[in-house]
């Protein structure tokens, strides 16, 4: 690269230059971005062909039509913010190192819950994968057990480079002082992310994505709340009533109003006991019976332990713990001016 074009100078030696780390990382994420648009023409196509292919006697039930909604929706997000960071970040825009710590984070965040899950669910896919869930006990199963073993180490290995290393990369990358600094030289004007301090935008980002894809339950038209299992017109209102909170939280925790403090600590404890409290009370097999399911896909889930006893539901307090203590971490950047007595400057306070 040229350090001598207009208009910059070479940068000062007061730190290092990441621009080429910063053209990596933005064809990475343009890579990351392709895929996940490719993903969301590909889906629904592959899911209709798996509905329309025959099957053979107890393989598994194919992917439910619906799901084509929450695929689509999933891959065209990721994609839309991937492909926008990794112009940023060829385009050394300062916005970019805020963006992409809080998309970071948040799927650093989501893959170690995914983690935690595909390890509880080890047993089920091995069954699954073996013959023995889908042909019912006592089948002889239709892969070696050495494959379904191969296969199961090369999942493993796949679901850890996507939820934890290349998210982790992403961290360890754009948390440096110096790709902020780097950035900082190279596009000096204020940025809007310049507004949100960096751990109060990840926690928006997060609200934001999760306000996008809880509307993919709808074609489900299902909503369990605290052991309850609402359905129909009663399930959509709860959908997109939850989903435009959550969509208001991650403006108002933007804007560092105190309101969207209280408000998404509420929520943060809410949800985590409402989803608990349904797992322990409620046969997870009636929530995906009303959410329309075939008795072949209830009957194949009805076999899958990892759906039964309190390891879920243990998982989610844990998860709805750490979300706690993280937003109560942030109570000091969500505060209110008042005139400081004496000095002109304004004093921080928290209503």
């Amino acid at each position: 690269m040229d350090y001598a074009s207009p208009p910059f100078p070479p940068p000062p030696t007061t730190f290092k230059d990441r621009r080429t780390g910063l053209l990596l990382f933005g064809i990475l994420s343009l890579i990351v971005g392709g895929l996940c648009a490719l993903g969301a023409l590909l889906t629904p196509l592959a899911i209709l062909m798996g509905q329309a292919a025959p099957r053979a006697p107890g393989g598994p039930p194919p992917a439910d039509v619906r799901s084509i909604v929450g695929a689509v929706v999933l891959y065209a997000l990721i994609a839309s913010v991937f492909i926008w960071g990794g112009v940023g970040a060829i385009r050394r825009k300062r916005w970019v190192r805020p963006v992409m710590l809080s998309v970071g984070w948040t799927w650093l965040l989501v893959g170690a819950a995914g983690m935690v899950y595909w390890l509880m669910a080890l047993g089920d896919f091995r069954d699954l994968i073996g013959g023995t869930v889908a042909a019912g006990p006592g089948t002889p199963t239709a892969v070696p057990p050495g494959m379904v073993n191969a296969l199961i180490v090369v999942m493993t290995l796949f679901l850890s480079v996507v939820y934890l290393v290349i998210p982790g990369l992403y961290v360890w990358f754009f948390r440096s002082p110096h790709v902020r600094a780097t950035l900082d030289y190279f596009d000096p004007a204020p940025a809007w992310t310049d507004r949100c301090p960096q751990p109060v935008l990840a926690l928006s980002v997060g609200l934001a994505f999760a306000a996008v894809m809880s509307l993919s339950f709808l074609p489900y038209a299902v909503f369990p709340f605290f052991g309850l299992i609402l359905t129909g017109p009663a399930a959509i209102a709860a959908v997109v009533v939850s989903a435009v909170l959550m969509g208001w939280l991650a403006w108002e925790t933007f804007r560092l109003t105190p309101r969207g403090w209280w408000a998404t600590l509420a929520m943060s404890i809410v949800l985590p006991l409402a989803a608990a409290v349904t797992l322990l009370r409620v046969n997870p097999v009636d929530i995906y019976r009303a959410a329309g399911m075939s008795e072949e896909q209830l009957a194949m889930l009805a076999r899958m332990e990892s759906l039964h006893g309190p390891g879920a539901a243990i998982v989610t307090l844990v998860i709805g713990a750490a979300c706690v203590v993280y937003v109560v971490y942030l109570r000091k950047y969500f505060v209110a001016t008042a005139p400081s007595p004496g000095a002109g400057a304004p004093q921080r306070v928290l209503t």
